[in-house]
């Protein structure tokens, strides 16, 4: 078939003639097909977790409280002229006044000073402790899941021995043994405080080690430190963050705990358990001295975890179905 470019008949090779395709044989057509549909821009994983946690007032308020609580532990100390440690006995257990925000103790220290000197002793040991337990946890969990065979088996198996012998017990013989101060808790927490991150961490490696993604990555040579390192563990920072921010609350309530039975932070230094331990004897007397760092406590551990439960929601909004 041949192509006049003058004309807009097409001529076959029998002689038949046909009308050739004109820019007029054609039109724009005012909507897209169905199958052709666009379903919307892409947003990254990150956004969206972003996008429903900032939505989720419950977990927000919660971060909220912790900021305004991490803001005081810094700057509360020097908004008023009395430090946390000077006695004065001529002001022992005053209610809360204009001079004293939140009253005295026993011994005249200024109880507004001293709870703020708490709160970073209580965010410090709690943040710390979760980090150790996060650095140590994913590296043991990743090389179990990752290996397996008889080094999972045999890792696993320490794990389980050392998870059952009692938490409590093996804080207070190394509190005993060394000498008690903050990093002395830090420590002692931290000796068994690792093993639900490995755990977590891996029975996340076992579900994705399988996956093909990770099979191709080793039929191009990756090592298996690259496989762990690069492709595994980013894979499970949504468990692994979770389960960090329900870790600080509980290595705060211990350090509390701990300090209350006088194995923790040492007087003049303040904590909350210390604070809570030291007006024990006189708390339906001066009842401002139990209630304040008692109410921090659960309000920071309260806080911990809505926000924690709120970071669960938004890595897997499945949870809420």
């Amino acid at each position: 078939m041949e192509k006049q470019g003058t004309s807009d008949m097409t001529t076959h090779r029998d002689g038949r003639k046909q009308p050739g395709l004109t820019r007029e044989l054609f039109k724009r057509l005012s909507f897209r097909p169905p199958g052709e549909m666009l379903a919307g821009e892409s947003v990254p994983e990150w956004k969206d977790v972003m996008r429903r946690l900032l939505t989720n007032k419950v977990a927000m308020t919660g971060a909220g409280f912790l900021v305004l609580l991490t803001i005081m532990a810094i700057i509360g100390p020097w908004l008023t002229p009395h430090d946390y440690f000077t006695n004065n006995l001529d002001r022992t257990n005053e209610a809360p006044n204009s001079d004293y925000w939140f009253g005295t103790d026993n011994l005249g220290r200024d109880i507004f000073s001293r709870i703020w000197m708490g709160a970073r002793i209580s965010l410090t040991v709690g943040v710390v402790a979760a980090l150790i337990d996060l650095i140590v946890g994913v590296v043991y969990g990743g090389i179990m899941g990752y290996v397996g065979g008889k080094t999972d088996e045999v890792m696993n198996k320490i794990t389980e021995i050392l998870y059952a012998i009692p938490y409590l017990l093996v804080v207070i013989l190394l509190l005993v043994v060394m000498e008690p101060s903050m990093w002395t808790i830090i420590l002692a927490l931290s000796v068994t405080g690792w093993i639900n991150m490995s755990w977590i961490v891996r029975g996340q490696i076992l579900q994705l080690k399988n996956q093909e993604y990770v099979l191709a990555a080793k039929s191009m040579g990756a090592s298996g430190s690259r496989m762990l390192f690069k492709h595994l563990i980013p894979n499970t920072l949504g468990p692994i963050i979770v389960t960090l921010t329900l870790t600080v609350p509980s290595a705060i309530f211990s350090e509390a705990f701990l300090s209350f039975l006088g194995l923790g932070v040492q007087s003049p230094a303040a904590s909350w358990g210390t604070m809570i331990n030291d007006s024990l004897t006189s708390w339906t007397l001066y009842p401002w001295q139990m209630i304040i760092p008692a109410t921090l406590i659960s309000l920071t551990i309260l806080a911990f975890n809505l926000f924690g439960d709120g970071l669960r929601d938004a890595f897997d909004p499945k949870l809420k179905k």
